[in-house]
């Protein structure tokens, strides 16, 4: 089998020869940057949003759990029972009189 002559007389070169001059690789378009923006707008925008809608919820639960009327003036009644029996076991309140008693 026969090969070809490539660079002989009648054929010519395959490629032309590389230019003289060094050409620069293309820049990145300003597509990219503006995609990266976007991107991190984005994913803040998702913590943001997920926060405020978490801390929502928390907020609704603990309004939930809150004490209606009536048991948050059963609470203050006890609180101010327990502070006269407080007092009276310190001495500052006379037995049946509501006042208080003099030191002596």
């Amino acid at each position: 089998m026969l090969v070809p002559d490539l660079l002989g007389a009648g054929l010519g070169l395959l490629a032309d020869p590389a230019p003289p001059e060094i050409i620069t690789p293309p820049q990145y378009s300003i597509a990219w940057v503006i995609l990266a923006v976007l991107c991190v707008l984005v994913i803040i925008t998702l913590i943001v949003s997920t926060l405020k809608i978490t801390r929502a919820i928390e907020k609704r639960i603990a309004y939930r759990r809150r004490p209606d009327d009536v048991e948050a003036l059963k609470a203050e009644f006890l609180r101010a029972v327990n502070d006269i029996a407080d007092r009276y076991e310190d001495g500052q309140l006379g037995a049946g009189t509501g006042t208080t008693s003099s030191p002596g």
